[in-house]
């Protein structure tokens, strides 16, 4: 699952390696000795496994991986920003365009609601 490749899951099972106490969600404690005795299945949550992309994408870049953790690094890359910033350029560019458009078409002739027709003497 998504969460066995977070950054929270990873540094949790670093500390219960090394001999650390980790609290649970529930306000569980969990040791490695704990934890080794739970059922295998529920260690790993076998019985509900959760179906994750087999790719992950950024199409900006189109940059592709099958591990969700290089995506994340990738969302922070000099490549990534780099690229988000030029779109945004472009975009503020096109609607400076587009006010310039705007601004050129001929205005049309409005009538006051208060102007009075044109009579015949």
């Amino acid at each position: 699952s998504i969460h066995m490749q977070s950054d929270k899951h990873i540094n949790n099972m670093q500390e219960l390696q090394n001999g650390g106490i980790v609290t649970a969600a529930d306000g569980t404690k969990i040791t490695q000795n704990s934890l080794a005795q739970l059922p295998l299945a529920q260690r790993l949550n076998a019985t509900n496994p959760i179906q994750q992309p087999s790719a992950w994408r950024c199409d900006i870049c189109n940059y592709e991986t099958n591990i969700p953790r290089n995506l994340r690094i990738h969302m922070t890359s000099e490549k990534h920003v780099q690229n988000i910033t030029a779109i945004q350029q472009n975009m503020k560019n096109l609607q400076g365009l587009q006010l310039l458009q705007n601004l050129a078409k001929p205005r049309e002739k409005r009538v006051s609601a208060n102007a009075s027709a044109p009579t015949c003497e």
